[in-house]
């Protein structure tokens, strides 16, 4: 199988030990008290009504209307390599991709039941046709016309391949192909430099890696990496699950930890590591956009998502994505308004009613209280929505062009940490 494991004391053992992994039909992590392979029988009704409608809409309205798709594998393209045209049209892509495959995996209601008679067998196949066109347009099938190797394609390719889990093709060849644009990418992280927001004596730090060739140059004035280094991490830590095989598996996974605690440090855990910037707030609070901003908050749901990868496919979950997992949550608490399923104004730029966003993030660390506010606001959202099945309304509620493909998104993970929990 993969190579052997390096035992060699590593700098950020000063955290504790770091346990490696051993092999066996999937590799393991040792020392690790978190529980794996136990799906909890929940009804979870509600999220499979919100599910079946959304996934109605996305393979009408959505297909046909909004993106003007054709009745078949669809040609994805962009106006430009901005956040603006390639994000919206790749990352929507995906998004909507692992939304139809949990529909068919684990989501599915019928109209007598609250949801929406649905064709499983074209939802699962939009699902797939999304994933075909999603590896037809990467840089290995278009070359330098494609998307890919660049400052999001780590995610982008982390979602397909996160709904070719649930959903896998047909066909061993674009199993092949979900699995070299997977092995791409995450083989471009493994030359990919750290991320930090600010060095330890609080001056902002250059943008570098991926973002010169983007648009942003000079100092990370208003703007953490947190983001950035946990989806790398979700990208190389599911490469390393899933292909346990491959000869970089091992090169994998350590930079999957390396990218997480990077993301998830203080100055103060930095500095106990030996590290040279961090990218959380001295009050665990995350700066993006300039500002304390509960959106880029809400991403530390990212490095539970390892933890996900690890329990969908049975396996233990190394304990750094938990590394300061209560001290964030806590800190987004304060940002929440008591008793609503909204955050404070002024501190999510991207709209005025976004609960999924924190829906996902409430799940992951079982927050029930705010969890349940949150879903009764979104089945309120979809309710009242003139297209059915759609859940946001306006610009207002969500400025994200891709918003419905988002809440999809945020929506399907939040069932599956309740599902695998």
């Amino acid at each position: 199988m993969g190579g052997k494991v390096s035992h060699q004391p590593h700098k950020l053992d000063k955290l504790g030990s770091i346990p490696r992994r051993r092999y066996g039909v999937h590799f393991r992590i040792s020392n690790s008290n978190d529980k794996v392979g136990t799906v909890v029988a929940l009804d979870n009704l509600t999220e499979r009504q919100i599910l079946s409608k959304l996934s109605y809409w996305m393979t009408g309205n959505w297909w046909y209307g909004s993106k003007k798709y054709p009745n078949g594998i669809p040609n994805i393209t962009w106006g430009d390599t901005y956040a603006t045209s390639q994000e919206m049209n790749v990352r929507g892509a995906g998004m909507v991709a692992v939304t139809l495959a949990t529909t068919v995996k684990h989501g599915y209601a019928n109209k007598a039941n609250g949801g929406a008679d649905l064709d499983l067998n074209l939802v699962k196949l939009r699902s797939k046709q999304l994933m075909v066109a999603m590896f037809r347009s990467h840089k290995l099938n278009r070359g330098s016309a494609g998307w890919g190797r660049s400052w999001q394609s780590s995610h982008w390719a982390y979602l397909m391949g996160f709904a070719h889990m649930l959903n896998p093709l047909d066909y061993e060849f674009d199993r092949e192909r979900v699995k070299a644009v997977i092995v791409d990418e995450a083989n471009y992280q493994l030359g990919h430099p750290v991320e930090y927001w600010k060095d330890l004596n609080g001056n902002y730090m250059p943008y570098i890696g991926y973002y010169p060739d983007y648009f942003k140059t000079g100092v990370r004035t208003g703007d953490s990496a947190f983001e950035e280094m946990l989806w790398c991490s979700n990208l190389l830590d599911f490469a390393a699950m899933t292909y346990p095989d491959h000869p970089n598996s091992d090169a994998w996974y350590q930079k999957a930890v390396d990218f997480a605690a990077i993301a998830l440090s203080t100055a103060d855990d930095a500095a106990a590591m030996g590290l040279p910037g961090f990218n959380v707030r001295y009050d665990y609070k995350i700066v993006n956009h300039g500002i304390v901003n509960a959106a880029y908050s809400e991403a530390a749901y990212m490095a539970q998502a390892n933890k996900l990868h690890h329990r969908i496919y049975g396996d233990f979950a190394n304990p750094i994505y938990d590394f300061n997992a209560e001290n964030l949550y806590a800190a987004i608490q304060t940002m929440y308004v008591p008793n609503s399923p909204s955050v404070k104004p002024g501190m999510d730029d991207w709209g005025n009613r976004r609960p999924y966003t924190y829906l996902v993030y409430d799940a992951s660390m079982k927050g029930t209280s705010w969890y349940n506010l949150r879903l009764k606001d979104i089945v309120a959202m979809q309710a009242k929505n003139t297209q059915f099945g759609k859940i946001v309304m306006n610009t207002t509620e969500d400025k994200y062009p891709a918003c419905d493909a988002y809440a999809g998104q945020c929506i399907s993970m939040a069932l599956l940490f309740k599902l695998f929990s």
